[in-house]
Parts: structure tokens; C-alpha cells; sequence
């Protein structure tokens, strides 16, 4: 969010310690969201006014602005606020910072799928029933997710907008049975609002488990698809496509590549990128170089450009490559 923005926004610029304390302290006083307006345009511009907020607190502290520099942990600070006098630990906020950042390792991860990854759990535990069993959608009578409590805030059975079908479990579980698929084509409003998803969603309901854990890093949202014979199937799954240890098959990369360079790219541009990296890696290989060489094979050698994102793009890149 904010704080996080003006951290990497203060590092760019080089400020000092004392500096970066300021900037924390001033994007501390500007942070702010409601959960209420996921799934609505809203939800975006609170994650472009977090960035633009946080770029903001590290220009005005490297012009010599003011703010109290232990904001995190001060009376009425940003902890206190948040968690209360007494419901916080601070020693758990440095206790395993960088050891490694996740950025490094376990590295970075591709969402397969254009919608919040925590959805993806329920999508691919569905489809892993759909096409197990070879359910279609005549044949359904009911699905149920389990849920850990009412007010999950994935929970949303009525979908009115593309955008709003990207925060609902209820939709996710309903392409896997309508689509076998997700693409950005998935959450547009003419696919959300077609006649066979809304009334697909009407035979969703939720399951709430009061044991399931909330913790997002670890919660799975099992699925039970019940057909019109009697027969019942359920299944979760622990490490959806997205995750970052999902070892993803090069015909999924290659899947999802198409689909997004699709947009901005004609057909056959696109296959003329994938050439080109499958030739420079192969040549590499035949001449003996080590898997570490293979990564300086730059992202103009592909016939793309380079867009300076203080290198993700050439993180992304260099997984592509491997």
C-alpha cells in the first residue's frame, strides 16, 4: 500500500535514513481504503492513490518536509491504530524481513489467471472436478465453497459487472463449470452478466466453517459440485497454478503469453517473439553455455522493448527465458 510506495519510492531516489523515516511518517497520515468498494472501479483507484501518495511523501521529504520519524510504532501511530494499544508484537515486523524477500526467493510467480490469485484456489479445484469427472452444466443441481466466516470478504454471490466477477469465489467456481477456462475475456460485463453464468450462480451457496483457518497464505476454499443423479464430488486445492512453486508447463506459459501479447500484438508477431527466444536459447545451449548465461539474453535480442520498471520487467523476462 502506501507505506510500502514510499518505502521503494524513497529508495529510488536515494534518501537518507532519516529522510525515509519522514517519508514513512507522512504516507502513514494518507493511507486509507474500504473493503466495501472491491469489486467496483473504486478498488483500483485506492491502489493508484496508495502509489501516487506514496511517490508523494518521498518528493516532499526530500524537500525538507517534517513528520514524526517512528510513525510504525508511536502513541497514535500507524500500529495503534490499526491493532489497537495492546494487539501488536513489534518484533514480528522485522523477524524475518529480507530472509529472503520474496521477491528473491521463492521468486516471482505467474498468475495465470486475470483476477486476485486467492480466487484461483476455488476456480482450480473446480475445474479439477469438471474435468475429473466430466461434469457439464446441465448436470449440476448445486456447488458449495466453504468459506471461514459470513463476511469473507471473496464472498459475493450477486455479480453486476465484469469488474465485480473478478472478487467473487461464487463466479470463479462458475466459469470452471461454463468455461474450463479464465481469460481476460472472463470478466467482461457481456460474459458476466450472460444468462448461463447468472443463472449458474444462483446454484452456489456458501459452507461456513468456523475451523477453516483466515489466513490468506494458507486458507484453501474446498468445492462440492452435487449433481441432479445424487452423485456429490468435493476437492480443494492446496497450490493452485498461480502459486509460485507450481512448476507451470511450457504449453500453459506459452498460453498465457499468447493471450496477453494477443492484445497489443497481431498473431503473427507474436509467434515470431516466441521463435526468436526459442532460437537464441537453443543457440546458447548448443555452444555449451551454463543456465546462467542463458539470462543475459537481452529483451531487444527478443525484438521487444524495454520498459523501465527498476527491473521487474527483466525479472519477468529472465523467467521467461528459463
Amino acid at each position: 500500500g502506501c507505506l510500502g510506495a514510499a518505502a521503494i519510492a524513497s529508495k529510488l531516489m536515494g534518501l537518507s535514513e532519516d529522510q525515509l523515516r519522514v517519508a514513512m511518517g507522512l504516507s502513514a497520515s494518507m493511507t486509507g481504503g474500504l473493503g466495501a468498494n472491491n469489486g467496483m472501479m473504486a478498488g483500483y483507484v485506492v491502489s493508484a492513490t496508495a502509489a501516487r501518495n506514496g511517490v508523494v511523501s518521498a518528493q516532499l521529504a526530500a524537500a525538507g518536509c517534517t513528520a514524526n520519524p517512528s510513525i510504525l510504532e508511536a502513541t497514535r501511530g500507524y500500529y495503534e491504530l490499526f491493532f489497537g494499544v495492546e494487539g501488536y508484537e513489534l518484533w514480528r515486523v522485522t523477524a524475518s524481513l529480507g530472509r529472503p524477500y520474496h521477491v528473491q526467493s521463492p521468486g516471482i510467480g505467474l498468475k495465470l489467471y486475470p483476477s486476485g490469485w486467492l480466487l484461483h484456489h476455488t476456480f482450480d479445484a473446480a475445474l479439477k472436478l469438471v474435468q475429473a469427472q466430466r461434469i457439464t452444466p446441465e448436470q449440476v443441481e448445486e456447488m458449495e465453497i466453504g468459506i471461514p466466516n459470513e463476511r469473507y470478504f471473496l464472498n459475493r454471490a450477486v455479480v453486476t459487472t465484469g469488474v465485480m466477477s473478478r472478487y467473487s469465489l461464487q463466479y470463479h467456481a462458475v466459469l470452471a463449470v461454463l468455461d474450463q477456462k479464465l481469460e481476460i475475456h472472463s470478466f467482461t460485463d457481456e460474459r458476466a452478466l450472460a444468462t448461463d453464468a447468472q443463472e449458474m450462480l444462483k446454484k452456489v451457496r456458501m459452507r461456513v466453517d468456523p475451523t477453516m483457518t483466515d489466513n490468506l497464505d494458507l486458507l484453501q476454499n474446498p468445492v462440492t459440485i452435487r449433481l441432479k443423479d445424487g452423485r456429490s464430488f468435493t476437492a480443494q486445492e492446496d497450490m493452485p497454478k498461480s502459486h509460485w512453486r507450481y512448476n507451470l508447463p511450457r504449453a500453459e506459459w506459452l498460453a498465457k503469453f499468447r493471450t496477453c501479447a494477443g492484445l497489443v500484438l497481431r498473431n503473427a508477431q507474436v509467434e515470431k517473439v516466441i521463435q526468436t527466444v526459442d532460437r537464441l536459447v537453443r543457440e546458447r545451449i548448443a555452444r555449451g553455455v551454463p543456465r546462467s548465461g542463458i539470462l543475459d539474453i537481452t529483451i531487444e535480442e527478443c525484438g521487444l522493448s524495454r520498459i523501465p520498471l527498476s527491473g521487474l520487467v527483466q525479472r519477468l523476462h529472465q523467467s521467461n527465458l528459463l
